[in-house]
């Protein structure tokens, strides 16, 4: 792990050099509906749900090892304009409570399925945090 990982923000988030709060992102307020699946391999119905509604509560800080990223920079920095802040990844908040800092696997794009089944809900689903390939910023 390295020991800085990195987080752009926009201007109107400037308030992090006062407030030192940062936001932990429920993954279905993500702005890609595929950027993020959080879900075990199971047929249970009751287990989607509680998995679902696991989800529905779970903070996602996503950050990176790179600083200097020119996509990000005009993504999350709002075409350069906001800043990019370093956190020490030995710090207290990464390894207390429920949390865990782990590096993001990247995987295929989903496979196209017919939306009236409900197999769309469990195909291809693994534990852990994942992002689609093709959308790597760093």
């Amino acid at each position: 792990m390295p020991s800085i990982l990195y987080k752009y923000y926009p201007p109107e988030r400037m308030d992090f050099f006062e407030t030192f709060t940062v936001r932990f992102t429920c993954p279905e307020d993500f702005n890609d509906l595929f950027d993020s699946t959080w879900r075990g391999r199971t047929s249970d119905t009751d287990a989607f749900f509680r998995e679902s509604r696991f989800r529905k509560r779970l903070g996602i800080l996503c950050l990176t090892e790179d600083p200097d990223n020119q996509l990000m920079w005009v993504h999350y920095a709002a075409r350069h304009s906001g800043s990019v802040v370093g956190f020490d990844t030995g710090a207290e908040v990464f390894s207390e409570g429920d949390g865990a800092l782990q590096k993001v696997r990247y995987e295929p794009p989903p496979t196209a399925v017919d939306s009236t089944s409900r197999e769309f809900a469990v195909t291809k689903r693994t534990r852990g945090s994942t992002r689609r390939s093709g959308v790597a910023y760093g």
